[in-house]
């Protein structure tokens, strides 16, 4: 395999690029290191060393997730939490419909969403959503199923936000830690998590500053979840629905790291990047779960 997908490049580009960046100017990178196979540079001494990562524990990734409502200057890391978890599961739109959160209230948020969605002002859930929940969710709005609302707007949202909320304490705690694969097992228990949104949590915490930037198994650990899994299962192979372990998963992943690494595009985004994360795997895993044979096989 000579070349990624540009969708997948794609993505690599916004875990990577420290600043906020449009569609277009991530698609406008991502063409560019297409074309002039820019990843075939090396990383630059500083990111293989790790010393532009040495700007203390709880320093943020600097990615912008928060656009509107803005979290208060004296943000504590418990409600950034909860819009956090909130911004993820129900969608900008949504956080803005209820402003900024400073504790759960789940039966008037669960009031206050429905009533939007009944008047046709929330149409779609997050594409992170899994599909059955964002087809019964859209297929309740256009049919005005109020009941069938309530129990999807519970499912997708109220249910898993009110599990991170009770669970804070220990969330944050864990979060504060120098591994995250505690932080990830611990979210994969909680109602409605399983093994795909456990990673994009605890990606986001350290995003806005609320987890470790940097944990020392990031290279190594996380979860696979299904998408992930199909890819990978297609990259070695492999039926895509062929069953495979987690612990297969993440050493075939470690592998893959292992390749990689050599080839981690800094010249594209023309600074210094961080090491290559397993997560980062996973996601390009994912991407390429939604991409035929003949566009990446050559």
């Amino acid at each position: 395999m000579e070349r990624l997908p540009l969708v997948v490049l794609q993505e690599i580009l916004r875990c990577l690029v420290p600043w906020p960046c449009s569609q277009d100017e991530l698609s406008e990178m991502a063409d560019r290191m297409w074309r002039a196979q820019a990843f075939k540079g090396h990383l630059p001494p500083a990111a293989r060393s790790g010393k532009i990562e040495a700007s203390g524990q709880r320093t943020a990734l600097g990615r912008c997730i928060f656009s509107s409502p803005t979290p208060p200057e004296s943000a504590e890391p418990a409600p950034l939490l909860l819009n956090l978890m909130f911004l993820l599961r129900a969608g900008p739109q949504a956080h803005a419909a209820v402003g900024w959160l400073t504790t759960w209230m789940p039966d008037h948020i669960a009031q206050v969403l429905h009533a939007f969605a009944l008047q046709g002002q929330l149409h779609v859930l997050p594409t992170d959503c899994c599909n059955a929940h964002r087809n019964a969710y859209a297929s309740a709005v256009r049919r005005r199923d109020a009941a069938g609302l309530h129990w999807i707007i519970n499912e997708a949202i109220i249910l898993p936000t009110g599990s991170v909320w009770n669970h804070r304490d220990q969330i944050l705690q864990l979060a504060c830690g120098t591994t995250w694969m505690p932080l990830i097992q611990h979210i994969s228990h909680l109602y409605g998590f399983g093994n795909f949104w456990p990673n994009i949590v605890a990606w986001n915490m350290r995003a806005i500053g609320i987890a470790t930037a940097y944990p020392t198994d990031r290279s190594y650990c996380c979860q696979y979840g299904p998408g992930a899994l199909s890819g990978l299962n297609q990259l070695i192979g492999r039926t895509r629905e062929a069953r495979l372990e987690q612990r297969v998963a993440l050493c075939w992943g470690r592998e893959i790291i292992r390749i990689l690494s050599p080839l981690w595009p800094a010249l594209a985004v023309h600074a210094p990047v961080p090491l290559l994360e397993a997560y980062i795997v996973e996601w390009m895993l994912c991407e390429l779960s939604k991409e035929t044979e003949a566009s990446w096989r050559v």
